[in-house]
């Protein structure tokens, strides 16, 4: 990969506020708003750093389109004009929180395969690399204002020139590697502070092609993934251009010769060496396993984040990064039986980086794990730390909501109207990419995609709680004494973004019940979303309670996003305006058990449908107590 220079930009500003008009498309509708102040306008040229690997490289074993000359494209086209962006050079708005941009023959470009313009015969698509990512930033910040930390690209089309990538526009954020200008590689930008937008929020650009793209990547090793699936390799890649605004360029100062070491990074100097036992990282690292003797495996691939990953957001202390360690020398015969299964000869020594090997490592998933050979040499926090300093500002200070605006460009001639299916698509992929980042930073960190960028903070409450009798006992639809009963809770999550980890405990303090299973999970929660416990409490009823027990009462904690809250509800003993008829005998009701009254009644299911006279699982009261952890 030819490596870029640090990208030192120029800022201008806006002469006056661009009027804007409203514009309707069928389908969709494009909103703007009524009017825009100025805002600083970035200029076209600046490098594409982190960049990953072409689609050519993606598709890996198949024939696919040769990948095309696109530096040749872009000194064809020349750099876009900026200054000012004209409402009908550039038809855009938000539909929904999705942000389209409708493109024109100057923003997306056509080329054949040697980079001249084409209009006939094998054309390709792609974004003017010569500007295109600044046109389109200078828009959603005109029309949205200067409210994001990240402005994320996505196109209708598939773009043969680069797959994706992250262009870094401001770092304040210290101890994330070792500042270097010399331009040997990308890993020394991370260590310099420097701010290219003249005062605005916006930290970086992200470009992510199409959905089609990431899931075609996929599909060339037989997998498909739903558009909700956290495997696909839709997140993967937006997590790692999302995590390059931290990372990875991290050193350490290596004991046996007390010089700072690269031997972390990777592919181009912003991503994991192969060789590190990095969680399986989204940032190419592998999940190693020491097996002993020099013998290693590798056990997982692209799987989230790790911890010095986590500690470079800043949602991990310094303290909380446990020792990891490089397999020096790593080797696999392995690796070399599934290349040559393809017809791809390849040394057994693995490479530091992912652009060491001409198809990127095998999915562990079709593999399950690699066995290898190598030396153990163990890295600890204190090493990085003499290297690159401490994370200022560290965790307990650093930002932890995170602002990301999801932008979608056409082909020439698609309006957001022909679009629709396209908005939804990317509208279920930015709804499930809050909830996976949610859980892959352990609920530490909140990615919000709402393009008004503001999201009330992911709080799960508590709803509605349903009861079921266990089926035993007999199943008589009744909370006899001695009896279990199935208990689910339902909760909600009312705020902006969504919450991980979510779990549910259940207590009582009444003497007469006994809690069987007291904790559920319900993993996470999208913003909005309403979920019921797949598993439910289970809850006996004393043997001796006195049937002029009215109600039982009990608490749900839920715990989730950092803070646990406290929901009294009670459990009423007899249903509707009936009233207790203890003076009645047990046989005059079939399926009593002896000795129980029907004062304590349940709310059963036959055949799913409720008992229309039982009426258990009232919530009579929810009053939520926050507790923060």
């Amino acid at each position: 990969m030819r490596l870029s220079p640090l990208p030192f930009l120029t800022l201008s500003l806006l002469a006056a506020a661009v009027s804007v008009a409203t514009a309707q498309t069928q389908g969709h509708e494009l909103d703007r708003p009524t009017t825009v102040e100025p805002h600083p306008v970035l200029t076209p040229g600046a490098p594409l750093l982190h960049r990953h690997l072409t689609p050519e490289q993606y598709r890996r074993w198949q024939t696919h389109p040769p990948l095309i000359n696109a530096d040749a494209a872009a000194e064809a086209a020349g750099p876009l004009n900026l200054v000012p962006v004209g409402r009908a050079e550039y038809a855009s708005g938000p539909v929904g929180d999705i942000f389209v941009m409708e493109g024109n023959t100057q923003l997306v470009l056509s080329i054949d395969q040697q980079g001249n313009p084409c209009s006939s015969g094998q054309c390709y698509p792609i974004l003017n690399p010569r500007g295109g990512s600044q046109v389109i930033a200078n828009r959603v910040i005109q029309d949205m204002g200067d409210k994001y930390d990240s402005i994320v690209i996505w196109t209708t089309f598939e773009d043969y020139s680069v797959a994706a990538y992250y262009q870094p526009l401001r770092n304040d954020i210290g101890g994330l590697g070792v500042c270097d200008q010399s331009g040997q590689d990308q890993s020394g930008l991370f260590g310099c502070t420097y701010d290219q937008t003249g005062g605005l929020k916006l930290q970086g650009v992200i470009y992510m092609n199409s959905i089609a793209m990431w899931q075609q990547v996929d599909e060339q090793w037989n997998l498909t993934y739903a558009l909700e699936d956290d495997n696909s390799q839709i997140y993967a890649t937006l997590g790692q251009e999302s995590a390059h605004r931290w990372g990875t360029g991290f050193q350490f100062r290596d004991p046996r010769t007390g010089r700072v070491s690269k031997a972390l990074l990777g592919r181009d100097g912003s991503h994991w060496n192969l060789k590190v036992d990095a969680a399986a990282s989204w940032m190419d690292g592998l999940d190693w396993r020491d097996d002993g003797g020099g013998l290693f495996s590798v056990i997982a691939d692209n799987d989230g984040y790790s911890q010095l990953d986590l500690y470079g957001m800043g949602l991990l202390s310094a303290d909380e990064v446990e020792p990891f360690f490089i397999v020096e020398g790593a080797s696999s015969s392995r690796l070399q039986q599934i290349y040559r299964q393809f017809g791809i000869t390849i040394p057994a020594t693995i490479p530091d980086g992912t652009d060491g090997l001409p198809a990127g490592f095998p999915p562990m998933e079709l593999v399950g794990s690699l066995p290898a050979t190598g030396t153990r040499v163990d890295v600890t926090m204190d090493q990085v730390l003499s290297a690159c300093g401490p994370r200022l500002p560290n965790s307990t200070q650093s930002q932890k909501t995170f602002n990301q605006a999801f932008v979608l460009v056409t082909r020439p001639g698609q309006t957001a109207a022909s679009v629709s299916g396209d908005v939804d698509n990317l509208d279920t992929v930015r709804r499930n990419w809050e909830r996976i980042f949610a859980e892959k930073t352990g609920g530490k960190g909140v990615m919000c995609t709402a393009l008004g960028g503001t999201c009330a903070p992911p709080v799960a409450d508590v709803v509605a709680i349903r009861v079921t009798d266990d089926g035993n006992n007999p199943a008589d639809g009744e909370w006899g004494r001695g009896e279990e009963l199935n208990i689910y809770t339902v909760l909600t999550n009312r705020g902006g973004g969504a919450i991980s980890n979510v779990t549910a405990t259940l207590t009582s303090s009444s003497p007469d019940v006994e809690i069987v299973n007291g904790t559920v999970s319900f993993g996470a929660i999208n913003a909005g979303a309403q979920v019921e416990s797949a598993t439910g409490f289970r809850a006996r009823l004393g043997s001796t309670v006195s049937c002029e027990t009215r109600t039982v009462p009990v608490t749900v904690a839920v715990t989730g996003g950092g803070q646990t809250r406290e929901f009294q509800a009670a459990i009423k003993a007899c249903g509707g305006d009936e009233q207790p008829k203890t003076e009645d005998p047990p046989s005059r009701i079939p399926g009593l058990p002896p000795g129980f009254g029907p004062c304590l009644c349940a709310q059963g299911v036959q055949d799913g449908v409720p008992m229309a006279a039982l009426m258990l699982g009232v919530l009579l009261a929810v009053r939520g107590r926050r507790r923060q952890r």
